[in-house]
């Protein structure tokens, strides 16, 4: 016989660590997903999160690295570390401000804006294979719960 909490307190509610450990294992097994299908174009998820904010931030396509952690809800230090990765890469540029030689935007290259644009489409497959098992009104009721909870 399996023991678990239940068996050996059966007084507490557990379905909060059930729920927990299922939502875990969703998000586990979606950046799998999106690893593998972003793997195939020699990006990762922090990569591609990158070059998406870069691209829908609009006209002119650049974002300081501070805007870039805030909007990645990532710390400093691993966004530079996805710009070093892109830069190396020829994917993104540091540009010089010269209002505020301290700072240097991010912009996508020509490469690194066709890079985004072809993955586009494999990621958002990936992402909707992960809810392939329920119904689009079941999607939705999803869609509204965590965002009750966010």
């Amino acid at each position: 016989m399996a023991h678990g909490w239940t068996s050996i307190r059966p007084d507490l509610d557990l379905r909060p660590m059930a729920l927990f450990a299922r939502c875990n294992r969703l998000v586990s097994m979606g950046l799998r997903s999106l690893d593998s299908a972003l793997s195939e174009h020699g990006l990762t998820v922090g990569d591609f999160d990158v070059l998406s904010a870069l691209r829908r931030s609009g006209q002119p396509f650049t974002l300081r690295p501070s805007e870039l952690a805030e909007r990645l809800m990532v710390t400093r230090a691993g966004v530079t570390s996805r710009i070093d990765r892109l830069a190396e890469r020829g994917l993104v540029v540091r540009r010089r401000d010269p209002e505020d030689r301290r700072s240097e935007p991010i912009a996508h290259t020509d490469v690194g804006r066709q890079m985004i644009e072809g993955t586009l489409s494999d990621f958002l497959e990936a992402e909707a294979n992960l809810f392939g098992a329920l119904t689009e009104n079941q999607q939705r009721q999803l869609e509204s719960v965590l965002r009750k909870l966010g």
